[in-house]
Protein backbone atom coordinates (compact mmCIF):
# COMPACT_ATOMS: atom_id res chain seq x y z
CA UNK A 1 0.00 0.00 0.00
CA UNK A 2 1.00 3.39 -0.77
CA UNK A 3 1.56 5.87 1.79
CA UNK A 4 2.51 8.97 0.19
CA UNK A 5 2.55 10.43 -3.14
CA UNK A 6 5.31 12.00 -5.34
CA UNK A 7 5.15 14.54 -8.64
CA UNK A 8 6.17 12.93 -11.56
CA UNK A 9 8.68 15.88 -11.73
CA UNK A 10 9.97 14.93 -8.34
CA UNK A 11 10.14 11.49 -8.95
CA UNK A 12 12.06 12.43 -12.37
CA UNK A 13 14.61 14.63 -10.06
CA UNK A 14 15.51 12.24 -7.80
CA UNK A 15 15.92 9.05 -10.21
CA UNK A 16 17.39 10.34 -12.90
CA UNK A 17 19.29 13.92 -11.93
CA UNK A 18 19.94 12.67 -8.66
CA UNK A 19 20.47 9.55 -9.34
CA UNK A 20 18.96 8.16 -6.37
CA UNK A 21 18.06 4.11 -6.83
CA UNK A 22 14.39 2.73 -7.14
CA UNK A 23 14.77 1.47 -3.33
CA UNK A 24 14.85 5.29 -2.64
CA UNK A 25 11.71 5.94 -3.92
CA UNK A 26 10.44 3.34 -2.55
CA UNK A 27 10.82 4.22 1.03
CA UNK A 28 9.36 7.65 0.25
CA UNK A 29 6.05 5.90 -1.37
CA UNK A 30 6.07 3.22 1.20
CA UNK A 31 6.64 0.58 -0.93
CA UNK A 32 8.15 -2.02 -2.34
CA UNK A 33 11.21 -1.63 -4.87
CA UNK A 34 9.26 -3.62 -7.43
CA UNK A 35 6.22 -1.45 -6.97
CA UNK A 36 8.41 1.56 -7.18
CA UNK A 37 9.66 0.68 -10.66
CA UNK A 38 5.96 0.24 -12.00
CA UNK A 39 5.16 3.55 -10.48
CA UNK A 40 8.26 4.79 -12.70
CA UNK A 41 7.29 2.74 -15.58
CA UNK A 42 3.89 4.13 -15.52
CA UNK A 43 5.18 7.76 -15.23
CA UNK A 44 7.39 7.30 -18.91
CA UNK A 45 10.71 7.92 -16.74
CA UNK A 46 13.61 5.87 -18.04
CA UNK A 47 14.56 2.63 -16.18
CA UNK A 48 17.99 2.56 -14.86
CA UNK A 49 17.63 -0.51 -12.23
CA UNK A 50 17.97 -4.01 -12.75
CA UNK A 51 15.07 -5.22 -10.77
CA UNK A 52 14.49 -9.59 -10.45
CA UNK A 53 11.84 -10.63 -8.22
CA UNK A 54 11.22 -8.95 -4.65
CA UNK A 55 11.35 -10.69 -1.79
CA UNK A 56 10.00 -9.92 1.69
CA UNK A 57 13.50 -10.38 3.26
CA UNK A 58 14.57 -8.02 0.44
CA UNK A 59 15.10 -7.43 -3.20
CA UNK A 60 17.94 -7.63 -5.67
CA UNK A 61 18.49 -4.17 -7.31
CA UNK A 62 20.85 -3.88 -9.75
CA UNK A 63 22.01 -7.34 -9.63
CA UNK A 64 22.55 -7.05 -5.67
CA UNK A 65 21.56 -8.16 -2.85
CA UNK A 66 21.15 -7.52 0.81
CA UNK A 67 22.36 -10.91 3.79
CA UNK A 68 19.95 -11.22 6.01
CA UNK A 69 22.89 -12.63 8.38
CA UNK A 70 25.86 -10.16 7.62
CA UNK A 71 23.10 -7.09 6.59
CA UNK A 72 25.66 -6.39 3.70
CA UNK A 73 24.86 -5.80 0.05
CA UNK A 74 26.26 -7.97 -2.10
CA UNK A 75 26.80 -9.07 -5.92
CA UNK A 76 24.22 -11.88 -6.77
CA UNK A 77 26.52 -14.30 -7.62
CA UNK A 78 27.66 -14.08 -3.99
CA UNK A 79 24.40 -16.02 -3.12
CA UNK A 80 23.46 -19.57 -3.86
CA UNK A 81 21.00 -20.68 -6.03
CA UNK A 82 18.33 -22.00 -4.32
CA UNK A 83 14.32 -22.78 -6.39
CA UNK A 84 12.01 -22.29 -3.34
CA UNK A 85 13.14 -18.93 -2.55
CA UNK A 86 10.63 -16.32 -5.43
CA UNK A 87 14.04 -14.79 -6.00
CA UNK A 88 15.28 -18.23 -7.13
CA UNK A 89 18.79 -17.44 -4.45
CA UNK A 90 19.34 -17.89 -0.11
CA UNK A 91 18.55 -14.71 1.74
CA UNK A 92 22.03 -15.39 2.88
CA UNK A 93 25.34 -14.75 1.28
CA UNK A 94 27.83 -17.69 0.71
CA UNK A 95 30.69 -16.43 2.79
CA UNK A 96 27.74 -16.79 5.86
CA UNK A 97 26.71 -20.11 5.00
CA UNK A 98 30.49 -21.27 5.30
CA UNK A 99 30.73 -19.59 8.25
CA UNK A 100 27.44 -21.20 9.98
CA UNK A 101 28.43 -24.69 8.50
CA UNK A 102 31.80 -24.52 10.28
CA UNK A 103 30.67 -23.59 13.78
CA UNK A 104 27.51 -26.39 13.52
CA UNK A 105 30.34 -28.75 12.40
CA UNK A 106 32.45 -28.48 15.28
CA UNK A 107 29.81 -29.12 17.43
CA UNK A 108 29.40 -32.91 18.67
CA UNK A 109 25.41 -32.96 16.72
CA UNK A 110 27.69 -31.49 13.26
CA UNK A 111 30.16 -34.04 13.84
CA UNK A 112 28.22 -37.36 14.21
CA UNK A 113 25.99 -36.08 11.37
CA UNK A 114 29.23 -35.50 9.21
CA UNK A 115 30.58 -38.77 10.07
CA UNK A 116 27.43 -40.67 9.65
CA UNK A 117 26.43 -38.97 5.87
CA UNK A 118 30.51 -39.82 4.66
CA UNK A 119 30.82 -43.46 5.68
CA UNK A 120 27.07 -44.09 4.04
CA UNK A 121 28.61 -42.14 1.26
CA UNK A 122 31.94 -44.42 1.38
CA UNK A 123 30.14 -47.32 1.39
CA UNK A 124 28.07 -46.61 -1.69
CA UNK A 125 28.57 -48.76 -5.27
CA UNK A 126 29.29 -45.87 -6.91
CA UNK A 127 31.91 -44.37 -4.63
CA UNK A 128 33.75 -47.71 -4.41
CA UNK A 129 33.92 -47.85 -8.30
CA UNK A 130 35.12 -44.44 -8.96
CA UNK A 131 37.93 -45.18 -6.35
CA UNK A 132 39.10 -48.45 -7.41
CA UNK A 133 38.95 -46.74 -11.13
CA UNK A 134 40.84 -43.39 -9.67
CA UNK A 135 43.69 -45.65 -7.88
CA UNK A 136 44.41 -47.66 -10.80
CA UNK A 137 44.81 -44.90 -13.17
CA UNK A 138 48.18 -42.96 -13.24
CA UNK A 139 47.03 -39.77 -11.86
CA UNK A 140 46.04 -42.11 -9.00
CA UNK A 141 49.31 -44.21 -8.64
CA UNK A 142 51.24 -40.47 -8.57
CA UNK A 143 48.61 -38.88 -6.01
CA UNK A 144 48.40 -42.28 -3.51
CA UNK A 145 52.45 -42.13 -3.69
CA UNK A 146 52.62 -39.00 -3.02
CA UNK A 147 50.16 -38.37 -0.05
CA UNK A 148 52.39 -41.95 1.33
CA UNK A 149 55.71 -40.11 1.03
CA UNK A 150 54.42 -36.63 2.70
CA UNK A 151 52.83 -38.64 5.53
CA UNK A 152 55.85 -40.68 5.83
CA UNK A 153 57.89 -37.70 6.64
CA UNK A 154 55.61 -35.88 8.48
CA UNK A 155 55.12 -39.20 10.96
CA UNK A 156 58.32 -40.95 10.32
CA UNK A 157 59.28 -41.56 14.12
CA UNK A 158 55.85 -43.17 14.50
CA UNK A 159 55.70 -45.35 11.49
CA UNK A 160 59.46 -46.66 11.76
CA UNK A 161 58.25 -47.54 15.45
CA UNK A 162 55.31 -49.73 14.78
CA UNK A 163 56.90 -51.13 11.31
CA UNK A 164 59.94 -52.31 14.05
CA UNK A 165 57.48 -53.66 16.16
CA UNK A 166 55.57 -55.47 13.67
CA UNK A 167 58.72 -56.79 12.33
CA UNK A 168 59.72 -58.61 15.59
CA UNK A 169 55.82 -59.95 15.58
CA UNK A 170 55.37 -60.87 12.25
CA UNK A 171 57.94 -62.79 10.33
CA UNK A 172 55.89 -63.22 7.28
CA UNK A 173 56.14 -59.15 7.14
CA UNK A 174 59.76 -59.13 8.18
CA UNK A 175 60.96 -61.84 5.58
CA UNK A 176 58.87 -59.96 2.98
CA UNK A 177 60.77 -56.54 3.59
CA UNK A 178 63.96 -57.80 3.78
CA UNK A 179 63.07 -59.02 0.14
CA UNK A 180 61.43 -55.93 -0.95
CA UNK A 181 64.83 -54.37 0.05
CA UNK A 182 67.44 -56.83 -0.85
CA UNK A 183 65.98 -56.95 -4.86
CA UNK A 184 65.27 -53.03 -4.88
CA UNK A 185 69.19 -52.35 -3.95
CA UNK A 186 70.37 -55.32 -6.36
CA UNK A 187 68.87 -53.39 -8.81
CA UNK A 188 69.72 -49.82 -7.70
CA UNK A 189 73.34 -51.01 -7.12
CA UNK A 190 73.60 -52.93 -10.60
CA UNK A 191 72.52 -49.39 -12.59
CA UNK A 192 68.82 -51.39 -13.16
CA UNK A 193 65.58 -50.41 -12.73
CA UNK A 194 62.73 -52.30 -10.58
CA UNK A 195 59.54 -51.99 -12.98
CA UNK A 196 58.10 -55.22 -11.58
CA UNK A 197 56.36 -56.18 -8.05
CA UNK A 198 58.98 -58.26 -5.69
CA UNK A 199 56.74 -61.07 -5.34
CA UNK A 200 56.98 -61.12 -9.85
CA UNK A 201 60.67 -61.57 -9.69
CA UNK A 202 60.49 -63.95 -6.87
CA UNK A 203 58.03 -66.14 -8.66
CA UNK A 204 55.81 -66.99 -5.79
CA UNK A 205 54.28 -64.91 -2.97
CA UNK A 206 55.80 -64.69 0.16
CA UNK A 207 53.54 -67.08 2.37
CA UNK A 208 54.79 -69.64 -0.07
CA UNK A 209 58.17 -68.31 -0.02
CA UNK A 210 58.07 -68.71 3.94
CA UNK A 211 57.22 -72.26 3.43
CA UNK A 212 60.21 -72.41 0.78
CA UNK A 213 62.46 -71.04 3.31
CA UNK A 214 61.23 -73.23 7.01
CA UNK A 215 61.75 -76.51 4.43
CA UNK A 216 65.51 -75.90 4.15
CA UNK A 217 65.71 -74.94 7.91
CA UNK A 218 68.43 -77.22 9.71
CA UNK A 219 67.68 -77.97 13.67
CA UNK A 220 69.07 -74.99 15.19
CA UNK A 221 66.86 -72.63 13.00
CA UNK A 222 63.31 -70.81 13.58
CA UNK A 223 62.12 -67.31 13.16
CA UNK A 224 63.21 -65.84 15.98
CA UNK A 225 66.76 -66.20 15.40
CA UNK A 226 66.21 -64.61 12.08
CA UNK A 227 68.68 -61.92 11.25
CA UNK A 228 70.71 -62.45 14.40
CA UNK A 229 74.46 -62.41 14.40
CA UNK A 230 77.27 -62.54 17.25
CA UNK A 231 80.07 -63.52 15.58
CA UNK A 232 79.59 -66.94 16.23
CA UNK A 233 78.48 -70.57 14.42
CA UNK A 234 74.50 -71.70 14.78
CA UNK A 235 73.32 -68.39 16.63
CA UNK A 236 71.39 -66.81 13.59
CA UNK A 237 70.86 -67.21 10.22
CA UNK A 238 70.43 -64.66 7.22
CA UNK A 239 68.71 -65.04 3.57
CA UNK A 240 71.38 -65.95 1.03
CA UNK A 241 71.92 -66.13 -2.31
CA UNK A 242 73.69 -69.71 -4.01
CA UNK A 243 74.74 -67.74 -6.98
CA UNK A 244 75.23 -64.00 -5.53
CA UNK A 245 73.31 -61.12 -7.19
CA UNK A 246 77.02 -59.16 -7.37
CA UNK A 247 77.82 -61.68 -10.38
CA UNK A 248 75.24 -61.17 -12.66
CA UNK A 249 76.30 -59.20 -16.21
CA UNK A 250 72.64 -58.27 -17.37
CA UNK A 251 69.12 -57.25 -15.97
CA UNK A 252 67.91 -60.82 -17.76
CA UNK A 253 70.87 -61.98 -15.42
CA UNK A 254 70.26 -60.31 -12.06
CA UNK A 255 65.80 -61.47 -12.09
CA UNK A 256 67.10 -64.98 -12.44
CA UNK A 257 68.93 -64.90 -9.97
CA UNK A 258 66.43 -63.17 -7.54
CA UNK A 259 64.21 -66.06 -7.98
CA UNK A 260 63.24 -68.18 -4.86
CA UNK A 261 64.96 -71.22 -6.04
CA UNK A 262 68.40 -69.64 -5.85
CA UNK A 263 67.77 -68.50 -2.17
CA UNK A 264 68.37 -70.09 1.43
CA UNK A 265 68.96 -70.13 5.28
CA UNK A 266 71.97 -69.47 5.82
CA UNK A 267 74.10 -69.35 9.28
CA UNK A 268 75.27 -65.14 9.97
CA UNK A 269 78.49 -65.82 9.98
CA UNK A 270 79.34 -68.03 7.16
CA UNK A 271 77.07 -65.52 5.76
CA UNK A 272 79.20 -62.51 6.32
CA UNK A 273 82.24 -63.58 7.41
CA UNK A 274 82.99 -66.56 5.04
CA UNK A 275 81.58 -66.36 2.03
CA UNK A 276 80.65 -63.00 1.11
CA UNK A 277 80.21 -62.66 -2.52
CA UNK A 278 82.28 -65.74 -3.48
CA UNK A 279 81.35 -67.86 -6.81
CA UNK A 280 82.68 -71.22 -6.22
CA UNK A 281 81.79 -71.67 -2.30
CA UNK A 282 81.15 -74.81 -0.78
CA UNK A 283 79.07 -75.02 2.31
CA UNK A 284 80.89 -77.79 4.69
Amino acid sequence: MIKATISKEEMYQMYVVEKKNSKHIADILGCCAATAIKILRINNIPIRDIIIKANDNGVIINGKKTCIKCNTEKLIKEFTKRSKNKEKRKNTCKSCCTKIRKEWSQTDIGKNSNLKSRKKHYKTDKYIIKEKRYRKSKKGKVAIKRSQRKYFQTHKKETNKKLKEKRKIDPLFKLSVTARNSIRNAFKKNGFKKNSKTNQILGCTFEEFKIHIEKQFVFWMNWENYGKYNGEFDFGWDLDHKVPLSSAKSEIELIKLCHFSNIQPLCSRINRDIKKNKLNFILQ
